[in-house]
């Protein structure tokens, strides 16, 4: 089992239905989790600060845990505007970035 299906099968055992990012190549190994899935969907936002407030809206109006993902360096840098309403307001949203092999 790889890292990002063990992450996926967690989420899976949470009860997590949805996991909103964004696409890209550090983030293809999340993305084929989900698409592998039979309890979570993927759900591609066109950047990762939109998925950072859809996984901060989902726990907002269901009390579930959010869930959002996004390429490491920059694309994990945008989704701080999404955590940060999810801390301020105290949704629980879990944020996974992305990372580079080296």
């Amino acid at each position: 089992m790889r890292v990002y299906e063990a992450i996926v099968k967690g989420l899976e055992d949470l009860g997590v239905t949805y996991a909103f990012g964004g696409a890209g190549e550090n983030a293809a190994g999340m993305m084929i989790a989900l698409k592998n899935s039979k309890g979570v969907r993927g759900v591609i936002a066109r950047h990762e600060q939109a998925a950072s407030f859809m996984a901060c809206g989902y726990a907002m109006y269901t009390d579930r845990l959010g869930v959002c993902f996004a390429t490491a360096g920059p694309g994990a840098f945008n989704l701080l505007s999404g955590l940060g309403v999810a801390l301020s307001d105290s949704h629980p949203v879990l944020a996974g970035p992305g990372y580079a092999s080296l």
